[in-house]
């Protein structure tokens, strides 16, 4: 099957869900939005005509969008509205100190063989610590209205509640509407709407990965042992684990040892970035 090298471009249009939300224009942004505007020179390399089906991939992820003609694109790039699908392919951890890459996004382009009416994720090939549902991801599909009825400032700011389990959907009453609904069954698959005890300890455990290794409590164990104070490491009065294997999986047993409720807060990551599984998440 051929393939091709791109950099993906991305744009605004009218057609942007926060556009059609504000300005009550038409709907169906979705749907317009599940595409990429390619040159015929590119067309032709992929064995394909103007509407036909594509699958644009990377590290980030994978998504399946319609190719169209665009007289004005160059040969190499491609066009793609600001859309969830454009988000999947962006490269770009929360724990990483770098703005994510917009502008310029290499993928690789190749045809399903199929036409398309509304664009289709795949699942993301991203592993372990970058396999997260990026705040951004969550802005794209929340009403964007900046209500506050949540009790949070802006839309954006919720979105980071959510990933940090301090909120849960049923506090946005315009996400429980009927033009949201599709939205709201992704986030309620990813989120639930339980915060509990992770709206305390910013640690999500998923139970269903973790097979009881250990690697996490052992290095937790190690680290929780210094701190470190005006750029000198100290060492530590002995404190209990704070994560135990207890019936086969890992369970936080003294969240009040770890570094990151210290004053000021140590903010380690050791746990999540150890476990193998992707069954520990920090979320804030």
């Amino acid at each position: 099957m051929p393939s091709v090298q791109l950099v993906i471009i991305t744009y605004r249009d009218i057609f942007h869900w926060s556009a059609r939300k504000r300005e009550n224009i038409e709907s169906g942004a979705d749907e317009k939005s599940a595409l990429v505007r390619l040159s015929e020179a590119d067309l032709k390399g992929l064995g394909i005509v103007d509407g036909a089906e594509v699958m644009l991939s990377n590290d980030a992820g994978s998504v399946i969008v319609r190719a169209e003609l665009d007289p004005d694109c160059p040969q190499g790039l491609g066009y793609m509205p600001v859309s969830r699908y454009s988000n999947e392919l962006i490269s770009y951890g929360i724990n990483e100190a770098k703005l994510p890459n917009f502008k310029r996004i290499e993928v690789s382009v190749e045809p399903t063989g199929g036409e398309v009416k509304k664009g289709r994720k795949r699942q993301s090939s991203r592993k372990g610590t970058t396999d997260k549902i990026q705040p951004l991801h969550v802005y794209q599909m929340l009403p964007g209205t900046d209500c506050k009825v949540c009790g949070c400032g802006t839309c954006m700011a919720y979105a980071f509640a959510l990933i940090g389990r301090e909120k849960v959907l049923a506090d946005c009453p315009d996400l429980q509407k009927e033009e949201f609904k599709e939205s709201l069954e992704f986030l309620q698959g990813y989120f639930g709407e339980i915060a509990g005890e992770v709206a305390e300890t910013g640690l999500l455990i998923d139970k269903e990965k973790c097979f009881g290794c250990g690697d996490c409590a052992i290095v937790c164990k190690k680290a929780i042992t210094s701190l470190v104070h005006s750029g000198s490491v100290v060492q530590r009065d002995d404190v209990p684990p704070v994560l135990e294997i207890i019936n086969g999986v890992v369970e936080i047993t003294n969240w009040g040892s770890c570094k990151r409720t210290m004053n000021p807060p140590e903010y380690c990551r050791l746990c999540e970035d150890k476990c193998t599984s992707g069954a520990l998440e920090i979320v804030r």
